[in-house]
Order: C-alpha cells, then sequence, then structure tokens
C-alpha cells in the first residue's frame, strides 16, 4: 500500500479562513478564529473593534451627507426606514374602528365567532389597501428623476413609432423610392411629398421625410453648401456628386490588399484588422477635410479605349489604318475570325477563305511560289547549325531556368519591376500620397528608413546593374 502522506492543502496552515472543523471541547472554542490576528497588533481584539466603530462613523457621515444633498432630513429617513409615518386620517378611522370593534368582541361575545372572523378580514383588507394606496404615493428622493427617465423613454418610444407610421403611409400614397427621397434632400425640392407630410411637427418632419435612406453629417454640410446655388448650378452638381458616389461604392467598401494579406498570413488578431481599418478612416477623414479634391476622382473622364482597340485589331490583320479616326470595327472583327480559322485548320494555302475574294487568281500563281502571303510569326526559320558547347551550354541553361527554349531570358519579376500594389480605390491612393501623416510621437521609426545612415536610393542604385547581363563564358550566338 503506497503511503500519500500528510494532506496540508485542507488544514488551516494554509487557508486561514477556511480553517477545517475539529471537534474541540466547548470550553476551548471562541466566536471568532483569531488565529493570524497577532500579525496585525499585540491587541488584536480592540483593534478589530476601533476599526469596525471607525467605519459605522464613516458610514452614518456619508449618509448624513447624501440627505442633505436630497434635501430631506434625518427623522424623516428614520421615519420612511422604521414605518413610522403619520397616518392619514382615513387610515386612522380605520384603526379607530378596528379597535372598537375588537373591544365589543372581547367583551360582550353577541356575534358567533364565524362571522366576527370574516368582519375582521374585510375590514383587514380594507386596511392593507389603503395602507398600499398610501405607500404608492409617497414620494421618495429618487422619484422625480425615474418619473422624469420614464417620461422620455415613453416619448422618444411614441416619436419612433409616429415617425415608422407616417413613412409608411407615405410609401403607400406616394410609392417614392430612396433614391427620389434623395434628390429631393440635396436639391431642396419638397414638391415630391404631399401637403400633410410638410406640415408635420418640426421634430419629427425631416425624420419622416428623408429618414432611412443613409444620410450622414458630411452630407448635411453638403447639402448646406448646394443650397447656396441657383437650381441649374445645383442639379449639375448633385448630378456630380452621384456619380462619384456610385463610383465609390464599389470600391470603398472593399478590404484592401494588406489586410487581405494580413488575414491570409494569421500574423494579427481581428481586433488588430479592426483597429487599423478605423485608423485608415480616420487618416481619410483628415485628408478629405483638409483638400477634399485629393480623395476625388475625375468623373467626367472621356472613354478613348474603344479606337485603340479598334486600331490594334486593324494592325493585326495588316489591314491598312490610312490614319483615319473612324474605322469599321465588324470588318476587322470578321477579317480576325478569318485568320483564327486558317490558323487552326493549318490551310496557309491557296484555297484558304483569307485568299480567295481578295487576291487575283493570276498573281496566287505566282504567290505560291513565294512564301510571302504567310505571316512572319509563322514563317519557317532556317535551323543555324551551331557547335556541340553551345548546343550544351544552351540546353543547360534551359534546365537551370534562365532562358526558355528561343533563347529569350527569364529574369525575375521583382528584379525588373518596381514592387506596386494595386490601390482599390482613389482615396487608398490619397493617403499614400499624403505627405503631412500623422506624427506617432512614442514609436520609432520604421527600420531602414530614417535610422539608416545611407537612403535606399543610394544603397540600391548599383544593385539592377548585374541585371540585365549575360553571364561570361555563355556562347549565344
Amino acid at each position: 500500500m503506497q503511503f500519500t502522506g500528510l494532506s496540508l492543502k485542507k488544514s488551516s496552515i494554509y487557508y486561514p479562513g477556511k480553517s477545517v472543523p475539529v471537534k474541540f471541547p466547548a470550553s476551548y472554542k471562541s466566536q471568532y478564529d483569531n488565529t493570524f490576528q497577532h500579525y496585525k497588533t499585540r491587541d488584536s481584539g480592540n483593534y478589530i473593534q476601533a476599526a469596525q466603530q471607525e467605519n459605522a462613523i464613516r458610514r452614518s457621515q456619508n449618509k448624513e451627507k447624501r440627505l442633505e444633498k436630497d434635501g430631506i432630513s434625518w427623522e424623516k429617513y428614520n421615519q420612511l426606514k422604521y414605518g413610522s409615518v403619520t397616518e392619514s386620517k382615513q387610515e386612522q378611522k380605520l384603526v379607530e374602528e378596528m379597535d372598537a370593534q375588537n373591544y365589543m368582541a372581547e367583551n360582550q361575545h353577541s356575534r358567533p365567532p364565524i362571522a366576527d372572523m370574516e368582519y375582521n378580514l374585510k375590514r383587514n383588507n380594507e386596511y392593507i389597501r389603503a395602507l398600499i394606496t398610501r405607500c404608492k404615493t409617497i414620494r421618495t428622493p429618487g422619484f422625480e428623476m425615474y418619473k422624469k427617465a420614464q417620461f422620455e423613454l415613453h416619448s422618444h418610444r411614441r416619436e419612433l413609432e409616429s415617425i415608422e407610421k407616417y413613412r409608411n403611409q407615405l410609401e403607400e400614397e406616394t410609392g417614392l423610392t430612396s433614391e427620389q427621397r434623395l434628390d429631393a434632400y440635396f436639391l431642396g425640392d419638397e414638391s415630391l411629398f404631399p401637403d400633410w407630410a410638410r406640415n408635420l411637427r418640426e421634430a419629427i418632419r425631416d425624420r419622416v421625410l428623408y429618414g432611412g435612406i443613409g444620410l450622414t453629417e458630411y452630407d448635411e454640410i453638403r447639402r448646406l453648401k448646394l443650397l447656396l446655388l441657383p437650381m441649374s448650378v445645383r442639379r449639375a452638381k448633385w448630378h456630380g456628386i452621384k456619380q462619384f458616389r456610385r463610383q465609390l461604392d464599389g470600391t470603398e467598401k472593399i478590404i484592401t490588399h494588406s489586410e487581405k494579406e494580413v488575414v491570409a498570413k494569421c500574423t494579427r488578431t481581428h481586433k488588430w484588422n479592426l483597429i487599423s481599418r478605423l485608423e485608415r478612416q480616420i487618416r481619410l477623414r483628415i485628408i478629405e477635410t483638409r483638400n477634399p479634391k485629393t480623395t476625388q476622382w475625375q468623373v467626367n473622364m472621356e472613354e478613348a479605349t474603344d479606337p485603340i482597340r479598334t486600331t490594334a485589331k486593324y494592325v493585326r490583320c495588316g489591314l491598312p489604318t490610312c490614319g483615319s479616326g473612324q474605322l469599321d470595327d465588324e470588318l476587322a472583327t470578321k477579317r480576325l475570325q478569318l485568320m483564327e480559322e486558317d490558323e487552326r485548320l493549318g490551310a496557309f494555302v491557296g484555297k484558304s477563305k483569307l485568299m480567295q475574294g481578295s487576291i487575283d487568281p493570276r498573281v496566287k500563281s505566282n504567290l505560291k511560289l513565294v512564301d510571302m502571303w504567310r505571316p512572319g510569326h509563322l514563317k519557317e526559320k532556317l535551323v543555324k547549325r551551331i557547335s556541340r558547347q553551345c548546343y550544351k551550354k544552351r540546353w543547360g541553361a534551359i534546365l537551370g531556368g534562365s532562358r526558355d527554349e528561343h533563347g529569350r531570358k527569364i529574369v525575375e519579376e521583382r528584379h525588373v519591376f518596381p514592387k506596386f500594389n494595386a490601390h482599390k480605390s482613389f482615396a487608398e491612393y490619397a493617403i499614400e500620397r499624403d505627405e503631412m501623416g500623422m506624427p506617432m510621437p512614442h514609436a520609432r521609426p520604421p527600420v531602414g528608413k530614417s535610422s539608416e545612415p545611407w537612403p535606399g536610393y543610394y544603397k540600391y542604385q548599383n544593385a539592377t546593374l548585374s541585371v540585365g547581363l549575360p553571364k561570361p563564358n555563355q556562347g549565344w550566338y
């Protein structure tokens, strides 16, 4: 049998407050467990008593201060506390009647005991009811404040209910969309709304007409600025702002590239992401208030990609553009389709669809002899004979991954192109370009930026020289 030894954990040495109940004779027992009291003072009993008295005095002083603040006397407080509040006349009358009845019942047994009990029960109930009503009407110190808060709550709720009711009524009657209401708000044109809605009381009117369409305090400021302009200018301005808002709707809510990276790598907690998001919002707001144009996209940009695309198609097909601005896109598209079909069939012969209508049959026979109609990227190149050493080097370069099979150099993208993360929105770009970034007073500067003695451009300008050059002793052509 294994001997576990003495269980010290349960003993009063480790837990002095919760001592193990040991059965001592009654003469040894004390009311308090004074095991560790001698650490405090020599005379532990007096020490405890003095502390208790001091606490009691402090408590009563605090209570007096509070009562003075509430404007209630000490006597009144005691009366309320112990139930010795003076009774009303009705209560006094009831008590006198009850006393008289009891006296009669004790001295003269005129009525049977059951009827007497019923009568007493009825009287007791009346007395209790009177007491309850009296208690309800007693105004305690915090009563006024409680009533005020209750009234505010109920009025707020009633207000919200009335707003909802009127808004539903407005939607049923007029069928206005949120966009129409937004237009009415920014243009200050309330002709859309019926008379009863325009004549609602001030407290709820604006919330009925313009509530629930996502307006912010910035929108209120923007509206005030717009209302200063004449109606024609206001309409044009508001149209531009609306376009801009639509453009931002898709971009500004998107999570940024760096945040996506952070989440994917699981390097930060959710709280950190939240904080970084808030910081970004604050920075944007600061930039916007300082200079609003920096965060705005140019709305009136001309679309110039279609003509460029058409021109590119013409060049691809080998059709002449003749420098004209207006080119026929369909012609180039059809030509491209024919070319792709011919490439797919591998039929660069006299029968190909591309050649059928356009070339004279007499010229075609001459073209068959010369390889002129075949496009340059499909012409067979003559193989150049090279030495075994050159072949070996070429093969090694292909296997090593420094060149492809056509002899083109394969360079890592990070060496060739500068590091650039696409911005999800114009505002993101504005943050990055911001020169007056908020300084962090208790943070060290980032490593390699301001703390290094030589700046980055000096350090890295010689690193790019060796990238594009071929390695020595590699014979190519």
